[in-house]
């Protein structure tokens, strides 16, 4: 609860900072939670092809980046909870978060996974807010 009150304050800042020192824009804000390293697509119960996966998410991504300005957040969790980051030291979910650029991002618990270096070092690029 005390991260959602976070991100609803960091929106409304940066909101009425927009609004009070810029003209009129029309802004998308995009947000992702509790990724926790699933880039895989996956085929629920039921359904016919698999849905989802890093793929999808940076095409869909880009196509509304490319639509209007987008502000894209993370609150915290992207790495750590699949297999696929785990031999990398969540290397290979950082370099996915490096490729679509979010604009920001909460430290959540599994960014410290694989201790304070690897995060100090892999996500150098991304700007983070506590």
């Amino acid at each position: 609860m005390k991260l959602k009150f976070k991100i609803v304050n960091f929106i409304l800042i940066f909101l009425s900072i927009l609004f009070t020192y810029a003209k009129a824009v029309d802004i998308r804000i995009l947000y992702l939670d509790d990724f926790h390293g699933f880039a895989e697509s996956y085929k629920p119960f039921g359904v016919e092809k698999p849905i989802g996966g890093a793929s999808v998410f940076t095409s869909i991504l880009k196509k509304l980046k490319n639509e209007k300005t987008t502000l894209l957040a993370s609150a915290r969790d992207m790495i750590h909870g699949n297999n696929w980051p785990n031999p990398t030291e969540g290397r290979s979910v950082i370099k996915l978060i490096n490729s679509v650029e979010f604009d920001a991002m909460l430290v959540g618990n599994h960014e410290l996974d694989f201790g304070q270096e690897v995060l100090k070092k892999e996500y150098l690029r991304q700007t983070f807010l506590f």
